[in-house]
């Protein structure tokens, strides 16, 4: 599914434009707008789709036991935090 790349991206763009608008003083131009949405699209939500569909990462694929609890996880992380 493609929904959790373009959450980032949809929320990005108006963010980037505000804060680009708010650095520059104005508005910037239409042509500016466009090529910025269909760049970022194609490369932010588009290398993930790519990522997710042919490389198949491990963090992708699911693992048998996946059950745990928050005290398994504080105790990982006090032992690394320990390691320091």
């Amino acid at each position: 599914s493609l929904e959790p790349a373009f959450k980032p991206w949809a929320l990005g763009i108006p963010a980037g434009i505000a804060l680009r608008t708010v650095g520059k003083g104005y508005l910037p131009p239409k042509a500016f707008v466009v090529a910025t949405v269909l760049t970022t699209l194609v490369l932010m939500v588009g290398w993930r789709f790519g990522y997710a569909t042919y490389a198949e990462p491990k963090e992708f694929k699911r693992r048998g036991n996946t059950k745990g609890n928050p005290l398994e996880f504080l105790d990982m992380i006090f032992g690394l935090i320990k390691r320091w």
